[in-house]
């Protein structure tokens, strides 16, 4: 699926990419060149301003003809989105964080898998790498992520991959409602499991997204992100997407957000936060756990225990240091 001469070749379903703004001027010229560059021609680009106080406006006009640039009064992330779904004229939908960039082949390469795959498949994902405020690769550690198909219950105890990392057929919004506005995080994952519920999603093992870690994302608030992911599980459980009466599977659930959200205090310095999340994670579910199926390293969470309280004692000892 190679561009001619840059022209759309008809014969490709096309796709509309959707992305939301709100302050991010300085990384929105990148994110749409990557758009832009795609290998793949038949696109629509709408950028959504969430009502910016910066000069997104002036970046989004030097792309005039280009793009369809929205402004809004801020409205929040899923709003956008939703405002986004509603404008887009392709059957097929991408969606790219403002911070965010794409590899060219990104498109092609997702449309593809996704024509070969049955028709139950509504959504293809790709892996990510991160990238810096400047754009340079931020080295991570070696793991073997989880690719293939994935199911409800994998979106229950993780989320997979990010909203920039998919291409996916409209319609299902039609039947699953749009992104949830009263959400003011992970309303990407809390999307994705109700995808789940009406189609199959396929993860491939390649990294055509480069996401940006920048220290102003939003993933980066401990507090936030433990209080809407508990929104998430509750409304998935709710649902009775995986019977309410499967105890064990909900405590291991509710026991790897700990986890999660554990490391993101430990991030922000937060310290005592950090040491008394790890171990509600270790009472909720005291036993192992598949960590291969998790994406994370054998005892992960005893790991995470003994690294913490560590660096706990050390913030102790500092502190009567500095006293005396």
């Amino acid at each position: 699926m190679q561009k001619e001469a840059g022209k759309v070749n008809p014969g490709f379903p096309g796709v509309s990419v959707i992305i939301p703004c709100y302050n991010y001027a300085r990384f929105l010229g990148a994110a749409l060149d990557s758009v832009l560059g795609q290998t793949y021609s038949n696109l629509e680009v709408i950028v959504i301003d969430d009502g910016s106080s910066d000069n997104t406006a002036e970046v989004a006009a030097l792309y005039a003809g280009r793009i369809r640039y929205i402004h809004q009064e801020n409205q929040g992330l899923s709003a956008s989105r939703n405002n986004g779904i509603a404008l887009a004229s392709h059957d097929l939908l991408a969606f790219l964080d403002a911070d965010d960039e794409w590899e060219p082949e990104f498109v092609s390469t997702l449309i593809d898998k996704l024509q070969e795959l049955p028709d139950s498949f509504g959504l293809v994902a790709c892996l990510d790498h991160k990238i810096g405020a400047d754009g340079k690769r931020i080295p991570d550690r070696a793991h073997d992520s989880i690719t293939g198909e994935v199911n409800t219950r994998d979106l229950l105890l993780k989320n997979r991959f990010f909203p920039g990392a998919t291409v996916v057929r409209k319609d299902l919004f039609l039947k699953t409602g749009g992104f949830d506005t009263e959400l003011r995080s992970s309303e990407d994952r809390d999307m994705w499991i109700r995808l789940s519920s009406v189609c199959r999603l396929w993860i491939l093992p390649d990294m055509l997204i480069r996401v940006r870690k920048h220290g102003s994302n939003m993933s980066g608030n401990g507090l936030r992100m433990r209080n809407n992911i508990r929104k998430v599980l509750a409304k998935a459980r709710r649902e009775n997407l995986v019977p309410r009466v499967n105890l064990p599977f909900w405590m291991q659930a509710y026991s790897i957000l700990d986890y999660q959200i554990s490391w993101i205090f430990f991030g922000e310095g937060n310290r005592g936060a950090a040491l008394a999340g790890i171990l509600r994670s270790l009472l909720l579910w005291p036993f192992p756990m598949k960590h291969s199926r998790l994406d994370v390293p054998a005892f992960f969470r005893l790991r995470a225990f003994f690294r913490f309280i560590f660096a706990w004692l050390k913030s102790l000892f500092h502190v009567e240091s500095k006293a005396s």
